[in-house]
């Protein structure tokens, strides 16, 4: 008696909760589904398990109010709905209930139907991630090169037969070497896949990396420059800030360590391959785009 109350309670909610954009899940259990659409679309619900999706046309009323099987109880189910000239809503993850949950959530005002974590976990372990856009917290192991922007070297005072000849901090180089490195890159990574969910395209942006390196330059001519110097920099985007230590030739009043600021080219950029992967959140995307 309960379960027909609650049922006929739910079916009753008005069609202007109507989304353009997906269908309102209303309650979900393992034997119903109360729900409202677009008129004349196809509701999909398509169980956590790989069993096949249950296909329901909505009606011209918009509301949905149908038996529903095959659906694992306190689990999480896909559901999107389909125009009638192919259009697809966003997919969400609406969570099943047995109808006894359903009844005591009601009663207590905790039914909740979907879940924002479960939706992008879901998808991202289902074939609806055909024809999407995925994004991914990801950490690398990569390397890169560095154009140095700009290097400051700071300078000790000079004295010439006790007399201070020069009381210069230091002097600014701009795009005077080049470099190379290897460290960790913590960023985000977008991922494309065609209708068959095979992947198309991938592509990572850093956040936030640390890495170790070498700036290096030789020169010649009367007054040769030669520059060796290991580095540590943190990695914004792909700009890097770090500092290093000169062991190369320097002047007779320059301090060996000194502070650069880069631009870094990841090598990933132009090799996919070549980098390696240490923490991936593939089984929960930050967020799924449809195509």
């Amino acid at each position: 008696m309960r379960k027909t109350i609650l049922i006929l309670f739910l079916a009753m909610l008005p069609s202007s909760m109507l989304c353009q954009e997906k269908p309102v899940i209303k309650m979900l259990t393992v034997t119903r589904v109360v729900a409202s659409g677009l008129p004349t679309a196809t509701l999909h619900i398509k169980p956590a398990s790989n069993a096949a999706a249950i296909n329901i046309l909505i009606p011209a009323s918009g509301d949905v109010d149908a038996a529903v099987a095959n659906l694992p109880a306190d689990s999480y189910a896909i559901v999107w709905q389909t125009t009638a000239a192919g259009e697809n809503s966003k997919p969400e993850a609406v969570r099943v209930y047995t109808d006894a949950q359903a009844i005591a959530a009601l009663a207590t005002q905790t039914l909740k139907v979907s879940d924002d974590a479960a939706i992008n976990g879901m998808l991202a372990t289902d074939r609806l991630l055909s024809n999407t856009k995925a994004v991914y917290k990801r950490s690398l192991i990569t390397t890169n090169f560095n154009i140095p922007i700009a290097r400051f070297d700071a300078y000790k005072p000079e004295y010439n037969n006790g007399s201070l000849v020069s009381s210069a901090k230091g002097n600014v180089s701009l795009f005077s070497s080049i470099g190379a490195g290897f460290g960790i890159s913590l960023g985000r990574a977008t991922v494309s896949r065609n209708s068959e969910g095979k992947v198309i395209d991938e592509e990572f942006s850093n956040t936030l990396g640390f890495f170790l390196g070498v700036l290096y330059e030789s020169g010649t001519g009367d007054n040769p420059k030669n520059v060796f110097a290991p580095t540590l920099s943190i990695a914004i985007l792909d700009f890097q800030v770090g500092v290093g230590y000169e062991y190369g030739k320097i002047e007779a009043n320059q301090e060996r360590p000194f502070v650069t600021i880069s631009y870094g080219i990841p090598i990933y950029k132009l090799f996919k391959t070549n980098h390696r992967v240490f923490l991936d959140s593939k089984g929960f995307p930050v967020s799924v785009e449809k195509l």
